[in-house]
């Protein structure tokens, strides 16, 4: 693959001594196999896989792959649902030293042959067909446009356990290390507009963003972490996700959706000790535990992150669910923010916490770049030891998305409190410029959930002829007219140029791919809608 920018001598030398190993993923996963060899490492349905089993199935992958011809440097496209199948890729691909890109299932053929192109991917691993996903037209129009690439499909007949047609186990691969500054893999950015940007996470830096934060939710042999959202997302995978449990020798139960019906049964049966969500599925989830009485005893920690979780639900939740909540902010660019398990009720409710590592340097700043005072409200950016200096292949984006001295723009609105935590207060881009006012939809939000007749809520900017952008609510609830609610959001406070000029009432809330709530698609909607 090609190159990518990485730290400057100064902070790679200083990183090397005080911050990252010395080694490769591929290296660690080694390690963990034979410290843990006779822990069960993944848990899919019945069938259940030990570290010891784990490692000899990962060499045998990667000697299979090779004969395909997947070599040191290429990247390959890995688009798997949940299962201990795509586990066992990752890790194969990682061991041959190939770069995996990490498509998120739901993602469709536009996306993914613009990627192929992008990436100058040489094999794509799918599979035909799962649940009610066909992939078939995917393939086709790869072989068209990218004849090429190499198509690798897997057999689905076991929905817990894909596995590569034509495996048959063998070990005959030879390992050899590369540079832990290498690129580990590829993930996608999780912005809601145009193909995904490629983000080039390292050995150095990834492996300490799942270390440390598997240190900060105390992971251990005895942890066993149910994986429901999809496992190609960065949350997932690293926060602590997959790798950071099978870092201290945990036990990873692979769930097949987000259903809180099959959530509550593994939770029950295999003990689970923590699990992550997204705010829209935690909050589906919460409701349910009121009416079906799940036993969830064993659960110790439920992280709650990639999206703002408002302070009603996340005290909902609390009690709910009966153990720890964890806020997770952060960004598959790099910089993790997190609550720690010993923040009180009332920090972890109103705050998204503070970041993972004493070496992240972040800064609150204004349109002009100036940093503001403690308390203001302004965007966010940083740099650190795992937060990445540019996009792969990233072009234009690159000089968007970066300031000339090495920040990351996150594109958050945050603010930071007295006790050091950070409080998001929406995004940059999320602004509605409604006649040359920029007015933060959060605002709105905060105060009109507070109304008796609206259960939840968003606000999103709609093209106007007249105000450039106008506020449009969309709200799920007991259906009242706009006027109750713009008189509702005067007495309560709320500055006149920032009433909603809009009001619509939906069913459910459109999500994206990875359960947020798909604000482009409301803003769509807004625009369509009398």
């Amino acid at each position: 693959m090609n190159p990518v920018k990485l730290w400057s001598p100064e902070e790679q030398k200083f990183y090397n001594e005080k911050v990252w190993h010395q080694t490769t993923i591929g290296d660690e996963f080694a390690m963990w196999c034979e410290r843990f060899s006779e822990n069960t490492a993944l848990i899919s349905g019945e069938v259940k896989v030990s570290y010891r089993t784990l490692a000899a199935e990962v060499a045998g992958m990667a000697s299979f792959l090779q004969e395909r011809n997947i070599r040191r440097g290429d990247c390959v496209l890995l688009q798997l649902t949940n299962s201990i199948g795509f586990v066992k890729v990752l890790f194969a691909l990682i061991r041959i030293g190939a770069v995996p890109v990490l498509l998120l299932p739901a993602q469709r053929a536009m996306d993914v042959v613009t990627l192929c192109g992008k990436s100058e991917a040489t094999h794509y691993i799918s599979t035909d067909r799962f649940n009610n996903t066909d992939y078939t037209e995917i393939i086709s129009l790869l072989k068209k446009d990218y004849p090429d690439t190499g198509i690798i499909t897997l057999s689905s007949e076991k929905d817990s356990d894909l596995v590569l047609s034509g495996y048959h186990g063998k070990q005959e691969f030879i390992y050899e290390s590369g540079s832990n500054l290498d690129v580990a893999v590829l993930l996608l950015s999780g912005g809601t507009t145009g193909t995904p940007k490629l983000i080039p996470r390292t050995h150095a830096g990834y492996s300490y963003n799942f270390r440390t934060m598997a240190g900060i939710t105390g992971m251990n042999e005895k942890s066993v972490y149910l994986n429901i959202l999809p496992t190609a997302h960065n949350f997932s995978l690293s926060c602590p996700g997959i790798m950071g449990v099978l870092s201290a020798g945990g036990t990873v139960v692979i769930a097949k959706s987000g259903s809180f019906d099959e959530g509550f049964e593994l939770i029950a049966k295999h003990k689970v000790t923590i699990t992550a969500m997204v705010p829209t599925l935690a909050k589906l989830w919460a409701e349910a535990v009121e009416w079906d009485e799940p036993d969830l005893s064993s659960l110790k920690v439920l992280q709650v992150g990639g999206a703002r979780l408002e302070y009603d639900d996340a005290v909902n939740m609390r009690k709910a669910f009966g153990c720890k909540l964890q806020q997770v902010f952060g960004t598959a660019e790099g910089l993790i923010c997190c609550t720690r398990l010993e923040d009180s009720d009332e920090t972890v409710a109103r705050t998204q916490g503070r970041p993972i590592s004493p070496y992240d340097v972040c800064r609150i700043v204004d349109d002009d770049g100036n940093d503001l005072p403690e308390g203001a409200v302004g965007e966010l950016i940083v740099r650190g030891p795992y937060t990445i200096n540019e996009y792969y292949m990233g072009g234009d984006k690159n000089l968007s998305g970066f300031t000339p001295d090495g920040f990351y723009r996150m594109g958050d609105l945050v603010r930071l409190t007295a006790d050091g935590n950070y409080q998001v207060m929406g995004r940059v881009k999320e602004q509605i410029n409604r006649a040359g006012e920029k007015i933060s939809p959060v605002e709105i939000e905060n105060m009109l959930v507070k109304h008796a007749a609206i259960e939840s809520c968003v606000a999103v900017p709609v093209k106007d002829e007249i105000l450039g952008e106008r506020i449009c609510v969309f709200a799920i609830g007991e259906p009242v007219e706009l006027g109750d609610v713009r008189d509702f959001l005067l007495k309560s406070g709320l500055a006149l140029f920032k009433l909603p000029d809009q009001l619509v009432f939906i069913p459910a809330w459109p999500l994206t791919a990875v359960g947020k709530i798909d604000k482009k698609r409301l803003s769509a909607m807004g625009e369509n809608s009398d």
